[in-house]
């Protein structure tokens, strides 16, 4: 149990780094930064939920307390997120004001000013076979869509560190 925690701490404080690194990067626009540190972010992400997923409960008990909290919830259309970028290369996320634009919808021009959301899923390319669950594009579609990137990434943060005794339980660590 103790080679638990410790690894546990380790992937914590690399989510955290690698979420700061995204933060830093978020606020200088440069796109190749932002995906380097946003794809580091979503890996330590799925470390941390596949070492909470098998821990010593079910994994469907973890995954329940996972899609039911305002904070976690939003893990499993981040997967889909992943999946898209690491399988397809599909850029996730979008400058609003370029689409406001293209749909001359400007009504509200400072709508997330200088924040990249994440993308409608009907403008993402159809999936390879086999890499998108019916819970991840509703997750997606749910809680991701239109987002800031940076809210969503600060939910899984609030989710993975700072509700960390509610989610421990679920390696027996509790």
């Amino acid at each position: 149990m103790g080679s638990n925690n410790v690894e546990s701490d380790l992937a914590r404080d690399a989510f955290i780094a690698a979420h700061g690194r995204f933060q830093h990067d978020h606020q200088r626009l440069e796109a190749a930064r932002i995906y380097a540190s946003f794809g580091e972010t979503l890996w330590w992400i799925f470390a941390l939920d596949e070492h909470y997923r098998h821990g010593r409960s079910d994994p469907k008990d973890y995954e329940q307390h996972r899609n039911e909290d305002p904070h976690g919830r939003v893990v499993a259309g981040l997967r889909l997120a992943r999946n898209r970028v690491g399988h397809q290369l599909t850029q996730m996320l979008e400058h609003p004001m370029e689409r406001l634009a293209e749909e001359q919808r400007l009504s509200d021009p400072f709508a997330h000013f200088a924040q990249l959301v994440f993308r409608p899923f009907e403008h993402l390319p159809d999936p390879d076979r086999g890499f998108e669950r019916e819970n991840q594009v509703k997750a997606y579609k749910t809680f991701l869509v239109g987002r800031p990137a940076r809210y969503v990434l600060r939910d899984a943060n609030y989710f993975f560190v700072r509700q960390r005794d509610k989610i421990d339980v679920f390696l027996g660590a509790g």
